[in-house]
């Protein structure tokens, strides 16, 4: 898939183009496990028509699901650049520290869960299936959701510093997204 100034185009194994018809809507569910030394590709195109999850430009490390849920509404409000998110190159980071992935993994995931909050409206993280806080009563859910928007400007710092040092000592892609 490229995002072309003429619009999105599929490009086929074989080489051919074929332009998308406005207002259509692709899902590519090919995975991306099986797949391993992908070239580099942006989570999300300049003009934010195509948004690719994976784990070259990863939002989320390995957690897609939640990429899935969250980036998706980011795009379709049109606020993919504007969250200013936090990518890591997991798939690189998994050559050189695989001990590393889980913990770099849920430092991104939660500096871009902050961000993301911030960027879209209550409801659509009330109704994200993926809360394993849904074992709670409500009013303890939003006690912690309470926290993480009070403590999240004091914990990026942190985070971002932490992904950043990851990114020098393993020489691995980490950053804004869109520098």
């Amino acid at each position: 898939m490229l995002d072309t100034t003429d619009g999105p185009t599929i490009v086929l194994r074989d080489g051919r183009s074929l332009p998308i018809p406005a207002d259509s809507w692709v899902v590519n569910c090919t995975g991306y496990l099986a797949q391993p030394r992908r070239p580099y590709e942006p989570f999300v195109s300049d003009t934010g028509n195509v948004l690719s999850i994976q784990l070259r430009s990863s939002i989320t490390g390995p957690f897609t699901s939640f990429a899935g849920y969250h980036l998706t509404h980011l795009m379709f409000r049109g606020k993919l650049h504007a969250a200013r998110l936090y990518e890591l190159d997991v798939e690189d980071l998994a050559t050189k520290s695989r001990s590393a992935i889980i913990w770099a993994s849920i430092t991104l995931s939660m500096y871009n869960l902050g961000r993301i909050t911030r960027a879209l409206p209550p409801k659509v993280m009330i109704d994200c299936g993926l809360d394993f806080d849904r074992w709670y009563p409500r009013a303890r859910r939003m006690a912690g959701a309470t926290a993480l928007l009070a403590t999240q400007p004091w914990d990026a710092s942190r985070y971002r510093k932490t992904l950043d040092t990851l990114g020098e000592r393993f020489d691995v892609r980490v950053g804004p997204a869109h520098r």
